[in-house]
């Protein structure tokens, strides 16, 4: 009885840590920004997408990071379903998410309040 239950035990040990490593995103190496592809055609309008979300939620708290999550999953599934790999489509939404705050800085470096 207790050979079975040690051997249930380092199974369920077993998954667990393959699963952990599988699932894990830390352990895919991001692409640099001079490496990446073009974003593929089809997944450009939630290119657009994701990046006014990132700009808004810079710039005001009308969008919440659950709202940018949302959208920033739907655009690294469709890059992945044309055919970018996990790493190149992490590598592309960094570079989104960089952009955005240097826009944003930017926007908001221009913006002058006056006020009576």
């Amino acid at each position: 009885m207790e050979k079975k239950s040690l051997m249930i035990t380092l199974s369920a040990f077993t998954f667990l840590i393959f699963i952990t490593f599988y699932g894990c995103d830390t352990f895919i190496p991001e692409v640099p920004p001079e490496n990446l592809p073009p974003v593929p055609d089809k997944c450009i309008t939630l290119s657009n997408k994701h990046m006014n979300a990132l700009i808004i939620a810079y710039k005001s708290v009308e969008v919440s990071q659950l709202q940018v999550t949302k959208v920033a999953n739907e655009f690294a599934q469709c890059m992945q379903d044309a055919g970018l790999s996990r790493g190149e489509a992490k590598g592309i939404l960094k570079k989104n998410e960089a952009a955005a705050v240097e826009e944003a800085e930017k926007s908001s470096a221009n913006d002058v309040h006056v006020f009576q």
